[in-house]
């Protein structure tokens, strides 16, 4: 049996087309640029580049691992 009171602390977006949750659009902000940031891993062929791209891609995972969490 679940209780009103008990879905009330369930973290739960309120986001609708005519108010956008801010963690909802920067976490899909955050998804983009890891696409177009794993699409630059595999077309850079130098090291240095790769180790960058590799260390923004982990930055950029964390912070939508915070977001999510």
């Amino acid at each position: 049996e679940i209780r009103i009171y008990e879905l009330a602390s369930l973290p739960i977006s309120t986001q609708t087309p005519d108010k956008p949750d801010k963690t909802c659009e920067e976490t899909k902000n955050l998804v983009e640029h890891m696409l177009k940031l794993n699409k630059q891993l595999s077309a850079t062929k130098n090291p240095h580049d790769k180790t960058v791209l590799e260390r923004q891609i982990a930055a950029t995972d964390r912070r939508i691992d915070q977001l999510v969490y």
